[in-house]
């Protein structure tokens, strides 16, 4: 776990931390959940502890606020994407890095991540919009004057946007055939840079 995801003190024994871990991963699960059920608004401390089978109390001793909460979701996100990231071979190419995350972004649309699919539902968030924003920016600022073919790099992204909120909304635009063959490249796009 590369974030404690959590303001709640972690125990000091391996037992005890694996425990605390393990709730805290629920807690972020039902989150996840109620986000996605209820949308962010939806998403009250009581109907996240109602989700997590734990009481209201139970849930706070983990994460003394929605804000935590929903921290602690966005931080897990940042970490899969960053573990996906690093799992995608670099070829010493200075697109690398800016092909790497789109990659890793692609992979988790792919999959149907629940969180990726829950920040549409956070859009409505200034925080949450400014957080997204900031980094997309730091995508981009990866696309560094010397990379070849940023516009493809940045085509890409836009390709990948919108088809992380087609899957998102639910409510393709594309048969399954064309949705597939969209994706297929896509990802030729990604691995040609």
């Amino acid at each position: 776990m590369r974030a404690a995801y959590t303001g709640a003190k972690i125990p000091a024994t391996p037992a005890l931390r694996q425990k605390h871990r393990a709730a805290v991963f629920a807690i972020l699960d039902a989150a996840e959940r109620v986000i996605l059920r209820d949308g962010y608004g939806g998403a009250t401390l009581d109907n996240i502890a109602t989700e997590a089978k734990l009481s209201k109390g139970g849930l706070m001793h983990y994460f003394r606020s929605k804000r935590e909460i929903i921290d602690g979701v966005l931080d897990r996100l940042r970490d899969r994407l960053a573990d996906e990231r690093d799992s995608v071979p670099q070829n010493g190419n200075p697109a690398d890095p800016a092909r790497a995350s789109l990659i890793s972004i692609l992979n988790l649309v792919r999959a149907g991540c629940p969180a990726l699919t829950g920040l549409v539902a956070m859009l409505g968030e200034n925080e949450i919009r400014a957080r997204l924003a900031n980094a997309r920016a730091r995508l981009f600022g990866e696309i560094g004057s010397d990379a070849p073919h940023p516009e493809k790099i940045a085509i890409a992204m836009l390709l990948l946007e919108g088809l992380w909120l087609d899957n998102s909304i639910g409510r393709s635009a594309f048969c399954q055939d064309v949705g597939s063959r969209v994706v297929n490249e896509l990802t030729r796009l990604l691995e040609s840079l």
